[in-house]
């Protein structure tokens, strides 16, 4: 069987649904492939957006866990800094329930959704794309002119058309889990750093809504398995261990996330790369559900306006990623200078940096809009150890860029 579209989604993700709406929207037949067959279910998210894609997604109460105020930071000792805002700065949210959110949202808007749909191959032929999907063991060949991976770390999409994949890839555990104490924050997100519990990453603490949390981590160092360690931090860290003693807990999850930036090219001819698949994920904090909804939109807008125009070329394309670079493209250049701080930041150093932003106006700001530069520039003002330390992060920063 061969069916012919204009534009193919690969991944019904955040940013697949949303370039299948986007460009169905400007009049394109669109066709959204997922392999799962329920869209969004299992859920491997620690489940946080950011409030700047209000503008983009109608948040209900079926997506809403909790509003977040704020951030709560640990050193390795257990010493924290808090920044909060008097209005909140997003929400963590039910990813399952956003997911499905968006898949209806692009079949509202003419998508057709194939679901238990495996695309396991793909070219180019006399300037268009063939799409050859497994279904319900049926072999279909899909006809198109523009196709979209939004099919996650391990991109095929990047793989068959020789686009890079993403880099730097860190493994993660989370566990859900049930919990009254009182010491828990419910409108603030936990982070912990620290070598000891967490190797060249961190952790993290999410209020999921109610008595339910989401407590994870993600480590690139250490000779075990991620889930290893979140054990470790669950039981044995000075600060979990106590928030969590009477904890139960309900559900495991574990992936991958990449916290090397954006890939270096996001599109091609016919093709486009966008959410986790283009490595548009922020590399200090793991956070991309934004970024999906956001750049998944501008994906779509661009394929649209390609059939429109009948042009399908790289040159055509690269309006898409001159959209989210002038959007997105300082943040994430200063996030991977942060990532590189972080990551390598000796214990006695973290302590100092928490130290530093202990009663400081205007961190809440700076960790919003993910200003690592602004951030940065602080402590090392007040700390001359960070200072000389950050310095030597940005030329090692720039020997990898």
């Amino acid at each position: 069987m061969t069916l012919k579209y204009d534009v193919i989604v690969v991944g019904a993700g955040p940013a697949g649904s949303m370039a299948a709406k986007h460009a169905s929207d400007k009049g394109s037949r669109v066709l959204l492939v997922e392999r799962k067959n329920e869209v969004g279910v299992p859920s491997h998210c620690a489940g946080f957006l950011m409030r700047r894609a209000e503008n983009h997604v109608n948040l209900n109460d079926e997506i809403v866990a909790d509003k977040i105020y704020g951030f709560k930071c640990y050193d390795p000792d257990g010493n924290n800094a808090v920044a909060r805002s008097r209005n909140h700065i997003g929400y963590t949210i039910r990813r399952e329930a956003l997911d499905k959110y968006l898949a209806s949202q692009a079949i509202n808007s003419g998508v057709d959704l194939m679901i238990g749909a495996t695309a396991v191959g793909a070219r180019r032929v006399s300037g268009r794309v063939k799409v050859n999907i497994t279904h319900l063991n049926e072999e279909i060949s899909v006809d198109a002119k523009i196709i979209i991976g939004a099919d996650g770390v391990e991109s095929n999409v990047a793989k068959w058309f020789g686009l890079e994949k993403p880099s730097d890839l860190t493994p993660c555990a989370q566990f859900d889990a049930v919990t009254k104490s009182p010491e828990v924050s419910r409108d603030l997100i936990e982070m912990y750093i620290g070598h000891r519990w967490t190797p060249k990453g961190f952790g993290w603490i999410f209020p999921r809504g109610g008595d339910v949390v989401k407590v994870g981590i993600g480590v690139k160092g250490g000779k075990k398995p991620a889930v290893s360690f979140l054990k470790d931090f669950i039981n044995l860290h000075p600060v979990v261990s106590k928030k969590l003693a009477q904890a139960k807990f309900i559900r495991l999850s574990g992936g991958i996330v990449p916290l090397g930036g954006p890939v270096e090219r996001t599109v091609d001819n016919n093709v486009i790369l966008t959410g986790t698949a283009a490595g548009l994920i922020n590399p200090v904090s793991g956070g991309g559900n934004d970024y999906a909804v956001i750049c998944g939109g501008l994906a779509g807008d661009t394929a649209g306006e390609a059939v429109e125009k009948g042009d399908f070329s790289r040159r055509f394309l690269c309006r898409y990623e001159d959209s989210w670079k002038s959007i997105f493209g300082k943040e994430l250049r200063y996030g991977y200078l942060g990532r590189i701080v972080l990551q390598n930041m000796p214990d006695r150093l973290y302590r100092k940096f928490i130290s530093t932003l202990q009663g400081e106006e205007g961190i809440v700001e700076m960790l919003v809009n993910y200003d690592v530069e602004r951030l940065l520039h602080l402590v090392a003002e007040k700390s001359p150890m960070l200072s000389s330390f950050i310095k030597g992060a940005r030329r090692f920063s720039r020997l990898l860029t």
